[in-house]
């Protein structure tokens, strides 16, 4: 039995935490990439008492860690709308299938770094499919071809996704989930960010080889090429991603009802009970 730290004792509250990216250091990371799951290993040590950790599978590695560890599934928020309703909302037929393209919600320094190289370059796509812009980014004033569709912001963005037949995004755990959640091709952008390096590595291996995430100098040919691809392989993005369970909320809610209330001195026995709810082994 792991031991909570050893300046967090007796009577206290219990400090939770969550977070979704890998923790699992490998000799093909970069010294980024390891540099930012150290980061994620020392935060949760510090912070936590007790760490839920999303995994897309069984952990590879159990950390060794002061908190205690939870490994949980995705976390997917419920569909609500058909994918008819979501395109009668965005103007295209309702028989017409369309791409997705996403930059994220970040601004400022958390910006996507490439955006305005993507955007171009999605900009003289020449493809047959409806291209679909995400609006997150408000205010994010970039000319695009009249044929583009603008989408509104939608209250659960999951819904835009499952009716996409493709999505095109920068790298980020929200639209890996909600892709993965949902069966729905992702092709991700280059990383930017040592964190965004890390999803895109998640992806490649769910995926089972390179072809979901874009290379920087991507020729637009080539760009156009992948898409076909991909869409043409749907089939096969949902078999590799009907493998991940995606009931994490759900153990989260259990597990807050359980530790309400309590104190550090009941959370070893808690604790033992939380591991139950969860379909990924500690031991």
């Amino acid at each position: 039995m792991k031991e909570t730290k050893n300046h967090r004792k007796g009577q206290g509250p219990i400090i939770g935490g969550i977070y979704h990216s890998d923790m699992s250091v490998s000799d093909e990371d970069t010294d980024q990439t390891k540099k930012f799951k150290e980061q994620i290993r020392a935060v949760s040590q510090r912070s936590t008492d007790i760490f839920f950790h999303i995994n897309l599978t069984q952990p590879k590695e159990i950390p060794e860690l002061t908190t205690l560890y939870v490994p949980i599934p995705i976390i997917a928020r419920d569909i609500t709308m058909h994918p008819e309703q979501v395109k009668s909302r965005l103007g295209i037929p309702t028989d017409e299938p369309f791409i997705l393209v996403q930059m994220g919600g970040g601004v400022g320094k958390f910006r996507y770094h490439y955006m305005d190289e993507w955007y171009e370059k999605i900009n003289q796509l020449k493809a047959t499919y409806r291209i679909v812009v995400a609006g997150q980014l408000e205010g994010a004033d970039f000319p695009f071809n009249p044929k583009i569709v603008q989408a509104p912001l939608f209250e659960n963005g999951r819904e835009l996704v499952n009716a996409a037949d493709l999505v095109i995004s920068k790298p980020g755990m929200g639209i890996l989930m909600d892709c993965i959640s949902t069966g729905t091709p992702l092709l991700a952008l280059p990383a930017d960010t040592k964190e965004r390096e890390v999803k895109n590595m998640m992806l490649k291996e769910l995926a089972g080889d390179d072809s979901c995430v874009a290379e920087h100098d991507m020729p637009l040919p080539e760009l156009e090429a992948r898409i076909k691809q991909m869409i043409s392989q749907k089939q096969y993005y949902e078999a590799a991603f009907s493998k991940v369970p995606h009931h994490g909320a759900d153990i989260v809610a259990q597990s807050m009802k359980m530790l309400s209330g309590k104190s550090l001195v009941d959370l070893p026995d808690i604790y033992e009970q939380i591991l139950k709810l969860t379909p990924f082994q500690v031991k």
